[in-house]
């Protein structure tokens, strides 16, 4: 038991140790002049989150509206409910916008609210995933 709380007390020393030489190494000093940290907190702040609906059936559905969102340079998350037809994106505004997820779940075959998905997409659809569409 004793050489067990020895070597318990031995490794904590040990990740003490490393802890206070990594944050006074060169490469931690360089990081907190260049910004690296900051930069990292930055991309947490231009994430923008988007709500719209896009029209569905099944598990099918979703996973196919996801794949089309998740395709889209800068998209970070992306979530379909297929009771409430409601999609759910973050994505960073650099990168992408709104708009281009829209187009994007509309050239895999699936209505949004603004934009109406491609029709030769939607007919190769199968036929559990071919919604009632409004004309």
């Amino acid at each position: 038991m004793k050489n067990f709380i020895a070597i318990c007390f031995a490794a904590l020393i040990s990740q003490a140790a490393f802890a206070q030489q990594s944050a006074t190494s060169p490469a931690a000093n360089e990081n907190q002049k260049t910004g690296t940290v900051k930069k990292i907190a930055t991309k947490a702040a231009l994430l923008q989150t988007t709500q719209f609906q896009v029209w569905g059936n099944c598990g099918m559905c979703k996973k196919t509206i996801e794949k089309a969102a998740k395709s889209v340079a800068g998209v970070e998350n992306a979530d379909w409910n297929k009771d409430t037809h409601q999609f759910t994106a973050q994505f960073d505004a650099v990168k992408t916008s709104s708009e281009k997820i829209q187009q994007a779940i509309a050239a895999a075959g699936y209505d949004t609210e603004k934009v109406r998905g491609d029709d030769a997409a939607y007919n190769d659809l199968p036929g559990c995933c071919q919604y009632e569409r409004p004309k």
